[in-house]
């Protein structure tokens, strides 16, 4: 089916607003499950972390990746 030159150019415009509404979407994914957030309230969340908060972070993301998390606090 063809679409008039309007409705195309519609169509392609509305994908692209799409597509940008995605990618910033996923820019905001900050892992282990954190807004995005200042150094200070990243290194506050570090310190009030508890055992069970640490036990489902290594559940969701798995010891590797966890290690690195603590060890980017611990050493600065």
């Amino acid at each position: 089916m063809k679409h008039s030159v309007m409705t195309e150019a519609l169509l392609r415009a509305s994908q692209m607003l799409q597509n940008t509404d995605n990618k910033l979407k996923e820019m905001g994914k900050m892992p282990y499950g954190m807004v995005r957030a200042t150094p200070k309230e990243q290194k506050q969340a570090f310190e009030n972390l508890t055992p069970e908060q640490l036990q489902g972070l290594i559940m969701k993301h798995g010891y590797d990746e966890v290690n690195d998390y603590l060890k980017h606090f611990m050493e600065g």
